[in-house]
Formats: C-alpha cells, structure tokens, sequence
C-alpha cells in the first residue's frame, strides 16, 4: 500500500488590483506520495490544480482536480502503476536473455 501524505507548506495571497477588491487567498499543499515530493496542490475557488515536481507525476502536471482527495488519488494511483512497471522490467530483461 502507498503512503501519501499532504501537508499545507504556505499559504500565500493572491495580487488584488486594488484597495476596494476583497483579498483572495490561496493555500498550496505539497503532496507526499512514498516518502517522495510528488508536486504541489494549489487550492482554487473550484478545486485543485497539480504543479509536479517529480518527473515520475509528471502526465498529471497542471491537471485540475475537484478537489484535494481526487489529486490524491491520482497521484497514488500513478506510483503504484509505476511500481508494478519497475517489478516487471527485471522478468521480462531476464526472460529475453534467457
């Protein structure tokens, strides 16, 4: 089973055009998935957008998402199919030299 874990690392706020308009704030979370920095989750009004970091998570780079447990769900789903690739390679290398 795949650890994940996501953690907010720095809330920040987003550039207001001027004093009148309402301050709007983003929170970014980085995204653990086997001890490894997946990416970045940025919170937006409709869900959440991927920034990955690791070239592994890479195809969900700049994805939106619903919301944080279905980017979660992705990213893990990625590195177990990722796993499962790298426990095949050493068989199928030996399989064709033997």
């Amino acid at each position: 089973m795949t650890h994940s874990n996501t953690r907010a690392i720095r809330p920040s706020r987003a550039d207001s055009t001027g004093p009148r308009q309402a301050e709007r704030k983003q929170t970014t979370f980085l995204i653990e998935i086997a001890e490894r920095d997946a990416g970045l989750a940025i919170m937006e009004g409709d869900g959440a957008r991927f920034i990955a970091s690791d070239p592994q998570f890479q195809q969900l780079d700049n994805r939106r998402f619903p919301n944080l447990g279905h980017l979660v769900r992705a990213a893990e789903s990625m590195d177990a199919k990722a796993r499962a690739d790298r426990k095949r390679r050493p068989e199928a290398a030996m399989g064709s030299n033997g």
